[in-house]
């Protein structure tokens, strides 16, 4: 059985702050995440990392992005730059997710 994933961009908010953008819309978002479950684990590199969805940016139409320090840590040790694809696996529904390279 294969893994559901989510396609998301390395994301950058021109200063200091570095996350994933989830893409494909609202629509993506309402079915993967819920509200009332944030903060969401985001596995990054075997590192657990708690990351919240409560806040009303991640749930209007043009944002949803996830951010935390160690995103932008992801993105150096994988050599990555903004708008590149990364992929959420989803582990455990609206509660849980691994971000993967593939």
């Amino acid at each position: 059985m294969s893994v559901p994933r989510l396609e998301c961009s390395i994301w950058h908010n021109g200063q200091t702050g570095w996350g994933i953008k989830v893409l494909g819309g609202l629509s993506v978002r309402l079915a993967n995440f819920d509200r009332t479950q944030s903060p969401v684990i985001v596995e990054i590199d075997g590192e657990d990392i708690p990351v919240n969805v409560d806040k009303k940016s991640f749930w209007n139409s043009s944002c949803g992005e996830l951010i935390r320090k160690p995103f932008g840590d992801f993105r150096r040790r994988h050599g990555l730059s903004t708008a590149d694809r990364v992929w959420l696996e989803v582990v455990e529904p609206k509660r849980r997710f691994r971000l993967t390279l593939s």
